[in-house]
């Protein structure tokens, strides 16, 4: 019989975790294990998360550990063939658990089972913040296609991996934020991937979430750089047949991560990516069709011109966020 947990890390996450754990047990159909994985809080989250014992089990760990880290940890702590990953500040669908488990029970073969994305931010529910890909995905060309050429990014808590998925092809741990997206992507070719055409889980967006202050914009950089730095070295492996187009999926991300700080005017952040967008132009000239939009591409070239033209391109860039609301996002 398969068996399937939920797997909660946790990092200095007091203010929602008992939400999140609350909303783990309530399932209609239970989950044969919940593990908290609590690291290096300097908040109440350990005593929360000891409070539900032994409807969960607690693993304690204090060794600076990387988001990665922690998140690979959930799964070698399980017992289960599957694990459901549920972030500490969002919450799981009442059903999450049943509709996993007959979505497995009808294909043994799935290695990744993801729903729909549904959002809450300021009270407010979302649905459909992100691009909704063809209902049945499996491992062919419409998932790479959803997650390279479309730029779709499954949602991460609620998220159902086979346990021994992550054991050989874990998270990558020298990655502060992208580590995610670069999972997904990889998934590609590594596992067998269902889209379910529903909701199994809530991303909660609040003050202190990813993209929502200075140090994660700052950390985006660094995952990008490195990201692009890894593929050049061959450090990261892809297949032959997908690898234009990965190139090209991860170069529009820095275009994007470009227009961002074009829009905020950060110079010296806009000078590092001018450096390494050239060099990659230079040795990649296809990049400039299918990485840039016309006016993503005309933004660049005058921003390449040197200070007057970045001055400009970044005036361009702004009113066009004021405007015509085109704010470009990370």
């Amino acid at each position: 019989m398969i068996r399937v947990a939920i797997g909660i890390p946790v990092y200095n996450g007091e203010i929602y975790l008992k939400e999140a754990i609350e909303s783990a047990i309530d399932q209609s159909e239970s989950a044969d294990e919940i593990v908290v994985f609590e690291h290096d809080s300097i908040d109440r989250s350990l005593a929360i998360a000891q409070s539900f014992e032994p409807k969960v089990r607690v693993v304690h760990e204090n060794s600076c550990m990387s988001i990665g880290a922690a998140w690979n940890a959930i799964y070698e702590h399980s017992s289960c063939d599957y694990v459901v990953m549920l972030h500490a500040d969002d919450f799981l669908a009442p059903d999450a658990i049943a509709t996993i488990k007959s979505t497995i029970a009808r294909d043994r073969n799935i290695d990744i089972i993801f729903g729909s994305w549904r959002v809450l931010e300021n009270g407010k529910v979302i649905e459909g913040i992100v691009p909704k890909p063809p209902e049945t995905l499996l491992r062919d060309s419409a998932y790479t296609r959803a997650v390279l050429q479309d730029g779709y990014l499954p949602p991460c808590s609620g998220t159902c991996i086979r346990r021994s998925t992550i054991v050989k092809n874990g998270f990558r741990q020298d990655f502060e934020v992208a580590l995610d997206f670069e999972f997904f992507i990889r998934a590609s070719w590594i596992a067998q991937v269902s889209e379910i055409a529903t909701n199994l889980a809530t991303y909660r967006i609040h003050q202190d979430s990813t993209l929502q202050n200075k140090l994660a914009t700052e950390k985006i950089r660094r995952d990008l750089s490195k990201w692009w730095d890894l593929l050049e070295s061959k450090e990261i492996v892809v297949p032959d047949e997908i690898l234009p187009v990965y190139r090209a999926s991860l170069f529009r991300r820095i275009v994007h991560a470009f227009l961002h700080d074009l829009w905020g005017y950060q110079r010296q952040s806009i000078a590092q990516w001018l450096n390494l967008m050239q060099d990659a132009i230079d040795k990649y000239p296809c990049l400039t069709k299918s990485a840039f939009t016309s006016r993503s591409l005309a933004l660049y070239k005058l921003a390449a011109l040197g200070r007057v033209g970045c001055e400009s391109a970044a005036l361009i860039a702004w009113l066009g966020h004021k405007y015509w609301n085109n704010h470009p996002k990370l």
